[in-house]
């Protein structure tokens, strides 16, 4: 796998800024087969197949190795950089405000995957979120400094290491987005 490749053809472009196709194709974040990938994301296998037929055809999935019918695939590269010109976005900013509505929507999918793992009582927040627990959950919009981010990651840190015990034993999951801001 390529640490980093440059898209230039504006069909992998276009199939990289697809969200379910960019979901399948972050998926194979190492050898897997699309079976493994469909039950890892929760898709039906049939949609993850035609998702990953295109894929490969455009170069962004390759085939690692067989194991008797089983064919392992993994993405090109880590990292994935596309020029600005090759996406149908008019702006930088309508790029964002598309992408952060896509990262709402997959905290939420979250959210309620963490739901189902904690086997609690749930009320519904919000208009059209998923039933959230009755321990608090919040979703900021903040803009911080340089040194800001330097204390969260510190205490981020800090809070991973003491995390395994859980408050009052309970354990909870904390999602943070840290994206730059013009």
């Amino acid at each position: 796998m390529l640490d980093e490749y440059v898209v230039q053809d504006p069909m992998q472009a276009r199939a990289i800024l697809n969200p379910a196709r960019l979901r399948v194709l972050l998926a194979f974040d190492v050898p897997k087969t699309s079976a493994q990938v469909a039950r890892e994301i929760g898709e039906v296998p049939n949609r993850v197949g035609h998702h990953i037929r295109l894929l490969r055809q455009l170069g962004l999935l390759v085939m690692c190795y067989r194991q008797g019918r089983r064919v392992f695939l993994e993405r090109k590269a880590r990292n994935f950089r596309i020029p600005f010109s090759l996406t149908p976005y008019s702006s930088l900013e309508e790029a964002l405000g598309l992408a952060s509505a896509e990262i709402l929507q997959l905290l939420r999918q979250a959210v309620a995957h963490w739901q189902q793992e904690l086997d609690e009582e749930f009320i519904l927040v919000g208009e059209d979120f998923p039933k959230l627990p009755r321990s608090p959950v919040k979703i900021l919009d903040l803009v911080l400094t340089s040194e800001q981010v330097a204390m969260l990651e510190e205490m981020l840190r800090n809070l991973s290491n003491n995390g395994k015990r859980g408050i009052a034993g309970r354990r909870y999951k904390l999602a943070v987005l840290l994206a730059p801001v013009h």
